[in-house]
């Protein structure tokens, strides 16, 4: 975790609101919510995202109506072209399919916006018939290979085998020529002849049918999704075949949009956008409680960070609210948002003069709680006066 001197943040701010561009020039005096509708419709989202943040007054919320919109549009499609930016390998039909949608919601705010979004969504469309297209033929030929191994196996009697394998594929594709039939009806066959014929055992079995009789594939991926195993879980939900196909995609659209959102949440994070940063791990939160990174607590650390943010911004009122929050998230670093609620606390003591006695001593009440929890100020950037009244709160 990373935290902001003043002089950090004022360079951060500094650096997010300072022009780049014509639109900017000659704001003073003039309508900036007006030049602001002008950049958006012109595709120069830079310069429309530092008008609308000047707005204030009528248009005020329409503004931010405009920025949610940038932001949106930003994202949808900075999500879709990690996607389409991974190696062939790591690609799979129902990841390029979700690409798709997130382009499609981009298209849907701006059609005509910037960054080529029609562009893209044909190349994610033209990926994903590409990918699909393998994956069926490795279907097929995987097929194929069971329904040839399941008519070997009964002719020579193993009607076990011959169950097994031909009805993997009937589960797959119930329509599958095998043998000049449906592998639906081959399934159907070979389970009679199983039935009436009890000593038509089963040879060594093929390495996928050993696998199913150790447990269930669908069980497995379960099980592996609620151990936060995601990537063991991707794998073995992308095997399900069958009538838990479906609910297979399910999960493995749940496995994708959490990821994408942790991975945005950190991003946010990251560049001190605290708000957004909580709600994106709080939707993790809402796919999988509990999941890896653990999104609920991550949602907590955004407090803290903004927290001591807002103490180096000299805005003690408000790190003091994030502060007392996150001490009642059940905290991981109780040591660190005690000691810099006491210095909030003190340094709005100071700077009122020092009239208010309680701020004083609610800042020594915080002082001991953080000493109470083991932690030593040494390397925190604070001013002498209150490393001294924190080693008054210990004496």
């Amino acid at each position: 975790m990373r935290y902001f001197s003043s002089l950090t943040i004022l360079a951060l701010v500094l650096s997010l609101s300072a022009p780049n561009s014509q639109a900017w020039q000659g704001t003073v005096g003039s309508d900036a919510f007006t030049q602001a509708v002008d950049a958006y419709n012109a595709n120069r989202f830079t310069d429309a995202q530092n008008l609308f943040s000047t707005v204030t007054g009528a248009h005020a919320q329409e503004a931010k109506a405009y920025l949610d919109k940038i932001r949106s549009y930003r994202d949808a499609l900075e999500t879709a072209q990690t996607m389409l930016n991974r190696s062939p390998d790591e690609m799979d039909s129902g990841s390029l399919q979700f690409a798709i949608r997130q382009i499609q919601q981009a298209i849907a705010i701006k059609p005509d916006g910037p960054y080529h979004p029609g562009d893209l969504l044909a190349k994610a469309k033209a990926l994903q018939g590409k990918v699909a297209a393998a994956e069926q033929a490795s279907a097929a030929n995987r097929d194929q290979d069971f329904c040839r191994k399941a008519l070997d196996a009964a002719k020579a009697h193993r009607y076990k085998d011959a169950t097994r394998l031909s009805c993997l594929v009937a589960n797959d594709n119930p329509g599958f020529a095998c043998g000049g039939d449906e592998a639906v009806h081959v399934c159907q066959q070979m389970e009679e002849l199983e039935a009436s014929h009890p000593g038509g055992g089963s040879a060594e079995p093929p390495a996928q049918v050993a696998a199913s009789d150790k447990s269930d594939q669908f069980e497995k991926a379960r099980a592996a999704y609620e151990a936060n195993d995601f990537d063991q879980a991707k794998k073995l939900f992308q095997r399900v075949t069958g009538d838990q196909k479906p609910e297979a995609g399910e999960y493995l659209d749940k496995i994708e949009r959490y990821r994408v959102a942790m991975e945005h949440a950190a991003k946010l994070l990251r560049a001190a956008d605290y708000q957004d940063a909580r709600l994106a791990y709080r939707e993790a939160a809402g796919i999988k409680p509990g999941g890896p990174g653990k999104p609920e607590e991550q949602a907590a650390i955004v407090d803290l960070q903004q927290g001591i943010d807002e103490f180096y911004s000299g805005h003690y009122a408000e790190a003091q609210q994030y502060l007392s929050t996150y001490n009642q998230e059940n905290p991981q670093k109780p040591d660190l948002a005690h000691f810099y609620a006491g210095a909030s606390k003190l340094a709005q003591f100071y700077l009122n003069g020092g009239q208010d006695t309680s701020l004083h001593d609610g800042a020594l009440d915080e002082f001991r709680q953080a000493r109470k929890a083991g932690f030593s100020p040494h390397g925190q950037p604070v001013s002498p006066k209150i490393l001294s009244a924190y080693q008054e709160a210990a004496d």
